[in-house]
């Protein structure tokens, strides 16, 4: 799930506001033991897009966001014949994506985004930072 707002400044220059929710869970066995864990990671970002070819109907452009993240991992191991063992725990801090793609206009005011590719600057646990690729499509609202 992805929101996207743009706030066009100037025919090249714009602000955007990204904000996202990643959801995996995921079964595992390792070491002779069944689990189960899940990871949702909430992203809250803002920054500066350049745009080119603003009066076609192609648009791509780049951007710099830079804002905060939510990380929220939990998981279950099986132990046969004994009680499951779960937990969870939670991360947040700074999070920054640097990244663009293409965007299709659709009216003056809406955008089919065709592509978006971003390298993704996490928070982790104990300070560690993460970095990830995140490729998306969706619809954009300017103002």
């Amino acid at each position: 799930m992805e929101r996207l707002w743009d706030l066009q400044l100037h025919q090249v220059l714009g602000l955007t506001a990204d904000f996202s929710g990643n959801y995996k869970s995921e079964n595992v066995v390792s070491l002779g033991l069944t689990g189960h864990a899940n990871v949702h990671i909430y992203t809250y970002t803002f920054g500066p897009v350049v745009s080119l070819n603003s009066g076609g109907k192609i648009k791509p452009f780049v951007h710099a966001l830079f804002g905060a993240a939510h990380l929220r991992p939990s998981a279950c191991v099986l132990f046969s014949g004994s009680p499951d063992e779960c937990g969870s725990g939670a991360a947040q801090g700074f999070a920054m994506m640097f990244g663009g793609g293409v965007d299709l206009k659709v009216s003056e005011r809406i955008a089919y985004r065709l592509f978006q590719v971003d390298w993704v600057y996490l928070p982790s646990e104990f300070g560690a930072q993460s970095g990830n690729a995140r490729v998306s499509t969706g619809l954009v609202f300017h103002f």
